[in-house]
């Protein structure tokens, strides 16, 4: 079990203390041929030693192809097109730290401030650039020219990471390589609203947490842009603010996903 992603081995840590059978292997940044190949070899195992275990699979990779389903798998992956989700497959969340503790809610301003400090890569610049261009917003952007993400970075750079959070109200979360972003989980623990063009993405526990009271996640750029003037114009963008680290809190976060997670395998599975 890797000890630099501490939310695989709180999962586990819950089935085993509910006295739940299970069998966890990892496959992480192994890229599409070799994840195939692992999948049929650990079902070769299954079926040959006759394992009474359900076999829970952690991928936390960038790809997002699908997956062949084998008996007794459970799969939790961090990328995943939505319309190819199998039910035995579930969305993980991807966080190098559980440790990020909520700002204080950024008071209202002339104009709603949307930050975004990171790569400028292609599925993100339509956002970028029609909110930069856009009159009744204001960008708050730290650009870079390369994936400067993960968890062994300089302090200065995860300090001007954070602090371009502190200092907006909304953060754009659009996805990175992979179809999903670990920026949409850093924001809603530090109590900011997420901004998501969905890209046919599928977010954690999707069925039980519910999203539309902290997020804005559409289809189109302009769409988001929409929802977001009138978020901006109708509600009360402090105590969304709140809302967003009380959600993280309740469903995201290592020990309350694991839970939440239990529960959602229980109404797909028999587990």
């Amino acid at each position: 079990m890797p000890e630099d992603i501490p939310i695989q081995k709180e999962i586990i840590d819950h089935f085993n203390q509910k006295n739940i059978n299970i069998f966890p292997f990892c496959l992480n940044a192994c890229g599409k041929e070799k994840i195939e190949e692992k999948l049929n070899e650990i079902n070769e195992i299954n079926e040959i030693n006759e394992i009474n275990k359900k076999i829970i699979i952690f991928i936390l990779d960038d790809y997002e192809f699908e997956l062949k389903s084998y008996k007794n798998q459970i799969i939790l992956r961090s990328s995943a097109d939505k319309s190819l989700l199998k039910d035995n497959e579930f969305i993980l969340p991807y966080l190098w730290d559980n440790n990020q503790t909520s700002f204080e809610p950024l008071k209202r301003t002339t104009k709603p401030i949307i930050g975004f400090c990171g790569w400028r890569s292609k599925p993100r610049y339509e956002i970028l650039k029609k909110i930069r261009n856009h009159n009744q917003l204001q960008a708050n952007y730290i650009l870079r020219d390369k994936f400067m993400g993960g968890h062994r970075l300089r302090k200065d750079t995860v300090n001007e990471f954070y602090d371009n959070m502190k200092q907006s109200h909304f953060i754009i979360c659009n996805r990175g390589t992979g179809n999903f972003s670990m920026r949409f989980y850093q924001t809603l623990a530090a109590g900011r609203i997420p901004l998501v063009v969905d890209t046919d993405m599928q977010l954690p526990l999707n069925n039980i947490a519910p999203y539309h009271k902290v997020i804005i996640m559409e289809k189109t750029v302009e769409k988001v842009i929409e929802k977001l003037l009138f978020m901006w114009e109708n509600e009360d963008i402090e105590k969304i603010q709140q809302e967003c680290s009380k959600f993280y809190e309740k469903y995201l976060n290592y020990n309350s996903y694991a839970q939440w997670l239990h529960q959602e395998i229980k109404d797909k599975s028999s587990i």
